[in-house]
C-alpha cells in the first residue's frame, strides 16, 4: 500500500508541476487544502476516488494516468528491497559473513550475465 500511495503521489506532483500549478492552486480547484495535496504527493495519504477524479480533471489527465502501472510498483519494490539489504549489510560486523554475502551477490550477478 505504501508504494501505491507514493506512486500516485509522485504522478500527481509530476503532472501538477508540469502544468506550473502550485499545491495551493491545485487544492483550490479540487476543493481541498494544500496540506492534503502535500500529503498525497508525499505518499502519506491516498486521495479518495472522488478526490482522485477531481485531481485528474484539474490536471487534464485521465484518472488511470494517476494510477501506477506494474512497472512503477516493481521499481518501488526493487528500491525498497535494495535499501533493506543495504541497511542489513551495514549491521553485519563479521568480515566472514560480509564476504559470504558478497559472494552470494556475485553469484546472482554472474547468473544474470549468462542469461
Amino acid at each position: 500500500m505504501d508504494t501505491l500511495r507514493k506512486s500516485i503521489g509522485a504522478k500527481i506532483k509530476a503532472f501538477r508541476t508540469a502544468r506550473s500549478l502550485t499545491q495551493d492552486e491545485l487544492a483550490s480547484v479540487v476543493e481541498t487544502d494544500s496540506v492534503s495535496v502535500s500529503r498525497y504527493e508525499r505518499g502519506v495519504s491516498t486521495p479518495s476516488v472522488e478526490q482522485l477524479l477531481k485531481i485528474a480533471r484539474a490536471l487534464n489527465v485521465t484518472p488511470g494516468e494517476l494510477l501506477p502501472v506494474d512497472q512503477d510498483l516493481d521499481r518501488e519494490r526493487l528500491i525498497a528491497l535494495r535499501r533493506d539489504l543495504a541497511e542489513k549489510a551495514l549491521k553485519i560486523e563479521s568480515t566472514t559473513a560480509l564476504e559470504q554475502l558478497n559472494r552470494l551477490a556475485d553469484s546472482f550477478l554472474l547468473d544474470r550475465k549468462k542469461s
